[in-house]
């Protein structure tokens, strides 16, 4: 192989696997490690980054293409030791998790690396050596929760097993694919992620993304409170269908406020009781969310979304997003300390409708309301 790869940089990802594949067919046909230049490790993991997040991830479209993934590592695993620890060191940096043969193959690079603890008796299975704490505590995980067993009813990953093998990790991301079906059972599909998040102390930051979100029933959730995030990010969150939560009237009279069950999304922020930051990227009325007596700052997202015929131009709007009954809802709690103290909206260049509306009631409720220009006016 050419000394001049040395200064080659992947222009795209198929170019990348392909050089990488391309080197690990050339060793196979000269068995002999030397023919290969010595390349900056620097290089080598720049490559195998560049690679290794360009895999497609989720839905059953993309299923076969994540295979190939763990193809990609065997062919640059073989080449070397030093390519093998190279690219071991990038998975584990980068995570993600979403059908059993990923686990399985995360808990052999982790074993391999850091070995097995010896003193593990606690009856939960074997677990990895607690020196990979420490070097694993600057890794991004992702679960992506689409592994579902034919019958519908359970999983087919184990994913509360993850922490036994990734001990620790700076920030979680959940992407809920697809969960099994409540029709006939009443399982808690989100009890082996909550048992997940408790396992992990290191993390602060956690962002939890629904695909779907249509029919999922709401008494889900379980009875869980997961301490040390800190900064959660939600998108697409299930909405509430508890009696009394769609406020229609009937007959003249407008209903009492909803009854929500204990497993309801209405208290999935709650579930974190040391939240300081909530960042909700998709409109949801915030009344719908019950808030910890932790949070300090709520930021949403208000991009110019919208087209106006009239105007000819995009806009944006608070309207989904129901600020002043959420305001009156968290002044009016049980908790007294309930609610944000400051709102940060996300928006275009213009104020988006229903902005001089939001703001009154902020400012008569003591929350400071801040618009913040991120989105371009098209």
């Amino acid at each position: 192989m050419s000394p001049e790869l040395v200064h080659w940089t992947v222009p795209n990802w198929e170019s990348g696997r392909v050089w990488a594949e391309a080197a690990a067919l050339e060793y196979h046909a000269s068995h002999h490690e030397h023919t290969f230049p010595t390349l900056p490790t620097e290089l080598l993991d720049d490559i195998f980054t560049h690679v290794w997040l360009s895999y497609p991830w989720g839905g059953h479209n993309n299923r076969a293409q994540w295979g190939e993934r763990w193809k990609f590592f065997d062919s640059v695993a073989v080449v070397s030791d030093e390519w093998y620890e190279t690219i071991a060191s990038v998975a584990l940096r980068h995570i993600t998790i979403q059908c059993a043969n990923d686990l399985e193959r995360y808990r052999r690079i982790s074993v391999r690396r850091f070995g097995l603890d010896e003193n593990c008796r606690d009856g939960g299975g074997e677990r990895v050596h607690p020196d990979a704490r420490s070097v694993l505590q600057g890794t991004t995980l992702r679960v992506v929760l689409t592994d579902v067993e034919c019958c519908g009813f359970e999983w087919n990953t184990d994913y509360k097993s993850i922490p036994h093998y990734i001990p620790a990790c700076k920030s979680i991301e959940i992407i809920v694919q697809d969960i099994p079906s409540s029709k006939y059972k009443r399982p808690a599909p989100y009890g082996p992620v909550f048992e997940l998040l408790e396992q992990y102390d290191t993390a602060s930051s956690l962002r939890m993304e629904w695909k779907e979100n249509w029919w999922i029933k709401s008494y889900v959730l379980p009875k869980v409170y997961t301490h040390g995030i800190t900064h959660l990010r939600l998108a697409n969150i299930p909405r509430c269908v508890c009696p009394g939560s769609r406020r229609f009237r009937t007959n003249g009279l407008i209903p009492s406020r909803p009854k929500h069950y204990d497993t309801c999304f209405f208290y999935l922020p709650e579930r974190f009781p040391d939240l300081r930051h909530l960042h909700i990227e998709t409109p949801v009325p915030l009344q719908r969310l019950k808030m910890p007596g932790s949070l300090r700052l709520l930021t949403i997202e208000a991009p110019p979304a919208y087209y106006n015929l009239e105007m000819g131009e995009n806009y944006s709007t608070l309207v989904f997003w129901n600020i002043p009954a959420a305001v009156n809802t968290w002044m009016f709690a049980d908790n007294a300390s309930e609610g944000p103290k400051k709102i940060v909206v996300n928006t275009g260049k213009r104020k988006p409708h229903y902005w001089d509306m939001a703001l009154d009631s902020c400012r008569r409720h003591g929350i400071e309301l801040q618009r913040r220009y991120v989105y371009e006016q098209e």
